[in-house]
């Protein structure tokens, strides 16, 4: 990455940015019982430009691009690649190789200190375009070929109005509008989601920070927005023949946030309520492919959308050598969109899988993190995470609505470790557990998918990490670490293949 600068004699500067990269990845290694795991290596490159100027101390001018290639990204467990890990299945495809292409444009133009009713702004133009490919080979040697495109423009439009003691606004509109394309060779109607395919999200919002006295704070918000999803070409699920698609949404969302600085600059209690309002997405209203391990998803095209209202209280506290963070949450989940079992299946005998806004319940979690520097220079750090949800979706016959838990639910997670850094801040060493409980809360589509989560739920797993740091002087630092040093063998849930070994990594960073 190289950067470079020039100040001209108008008092102006302009920065430019260039950068890329190039990673050819391996074959992963897992821990002692897994080794090398085949057929889990891909290559990679990307690069990025950027140029900024800046026409005064309060206004300025950006322009970026950026690309990223990715080349024969495996889905290592639907192949017959996978390996078996606690009693998991492995796949039956040959093949099932991902090609992905991300490219994205945007102009944006930042101004503050404006002087009038409006004080700041912040104006934004982008192209962003994506494309996948996937060549698999069934079992039965035929080969599928599918992919998409989409081109997406975005529009924004920020604003900030300082009105003194009263309040802060912040206020604008955004718009994205997908132009999407797919195909598959064995298809005439559409790929992975609907051809000829647009997906419009427009939005306009509006937030306020009031300070209701020296300590205590509030913040307000409100959002409308409006969805519309139109395709030409969706394949029916009942009579396979080509139908179109046009549907839309909008709803009124809301927020409100209390800071309360229970001794200022050092212990603050916050709390507050949102809701949010997510439409269909184009892939659940026509997706055609495979999901989880081997089940054929179909397109399911009069859904409506998801709403939820999160609630959440915690604390921050900064004070000498002792710094802690304690948050709990709770999300109320209505008509969350949920695939279930029809209870038919593809020639191939595949069971196929359709979607409807069956989800009413809730999830909710706990968040702890800490750090105390009990001694000079050294500190003890941890965090725990706890998670727990119920969800309804209809039962594994797909006939009736039963009570379920959330899919991939995190398992109760620790992390303790001890970080030691010189006086003069040049030397670092850390040291660090992390534990994972069990994870066997599963939902009925957790135990469908038996290439990726065992029976009965993955095992908890603990690793031990070591790193250590040296800033050789002002322009360079060195970065020494060893991850999973017992070289456990795991695999975090809900993933296809084992999370690496014992591994080294070094790195360096130089700035001239």
């Amino acid at each position: 990455e190289l950067q470079v600068g020039q100040r001209w004699a108008d008092g102006s500067r302009t920065g430019f940015l260039v950068g890329g990269t190039a990673r050819n990845l391996g074959d992963l290694e897992g821990g002692d019982a897994t080794g090398i795991q085949r057929e889990t290596g891909y290559e990679e490159t990307a690069a990025d430009f950027k140029v900024e100027h800046w026409f005064d101390a309060d206004s300025r001018l950006v322009l970026l691009h950026q690309r990223m290639s990715q080349d024969a990204v495996p889905r290592t467990h639907s192949t017959i690649f996978g390996q078996s890990y606690a009693g998991t299945t492995v796949g039956t495809d040959l093949q099932r190789d991902n090609f992905q292409d991300r490219y994205l444009t945007y102009l944006q133009y930042h101004q503050t200190n404006l002087g009038g009713p409006i004080d700041a702004m912040r104006l934004s133009v982008s192209w962003h375009e994506q494309s996948q490919t996937e060549d698999r080979i069934t079992s039965s040697n035929a080969q599928r070929l599918s992919g998409f495109r989409v081109g997406t423009l975005g529009l924004f439009a920020q604003f900030e109005s300082d009105l003194g003691q009263l309040c802060r606004l912040t206020y604008g509109i955004d718009y994205y509008r997908d132009d999407v394309d797919s195909f598959a060779n064995n298809s005439t109607i559409q790929g992975p989601v609907a051809d000829n395919a647009s997906y419009d999200l427009f939005g306009v919002f509006v937030q306020d920070v009031v300070p209701l006295d020296e300590r205590l704070e509030l913040q307000i918000g409100v959002r409308y927005t409006y969805a519309k999803a139109d395709a030409d070409k969706v394949r029916d699920p009942l009579s396979g023949n080509a139908i179109a698609l046009e549907k839309s949404w909008n709803e009124v969302t809301g927020s409100a946030h209390l800071r309360y600085e229970l001794v200022p600059a050092h212990w603050n209690l916050y709390g507050g309520v949102s809701q949010a309002f997510r439409a269909p997405s184009l892939s659940d209203l026509s997706s055609f492919e495979v999901a989880r391990s081997g089940e054929q998803e179909v397109a399911t095209t009069d859904l409506e959308a998801e709403q939820y209202t999160g609630y959440e209280i915690g604390t921050k506290l900064r004070e000498g050598a002792v710094q802690g963070q304690l948050a709990w949450f709770y999300t109320d989940i209505e008509d969350q969109i949920q695939r279930y079992p029809t209870g038919t299946t593809t020639p191939g005998g595949d069971p196929i899988v359709e979607k409807d806004n069956v989800g009413d319940g809730y999830v909710q979690g706990v968040e702890f993190q800490y750090a105390w520097e009990f001694v000079a220079n050294t500190t003890l750090f941890g965090a725990n995470t706890w998670q727990y949800g119920r969800v309804s979706n209809y039962n594994a016959a797909g006939t009736a609505l039963e009570d379920d838990y959330t899919s991939r639910l995190m398992p109760f997670t620790t992390q303790v470790g001890l970080r030691w850094e010189d006086a003069e801040g040049r030397f670092y060493a850390s040291t660090s557990v992390i534990r994972a409980e069990d994870a066997d809360r599963l939902s009925s589509g957790d135990t469908r998918d038996t290439q990726r989560i065992p029976p009965g739920g993955t095992p908890g797993y603990t690793i031990w990490n070591v790193r250590a740091g040296w800033q050789v002087d002002e322009r360079t630092n060195l970065e020494l670490g060893f991850d999973n040093l017992t070289d456990v063998d795991y695999r975090v849930h809900g993933s296809g293949s084992n999370s690496p070994g014992m591994n080294f990594v070094i790195g360096m960073r130089t700035t001239f």
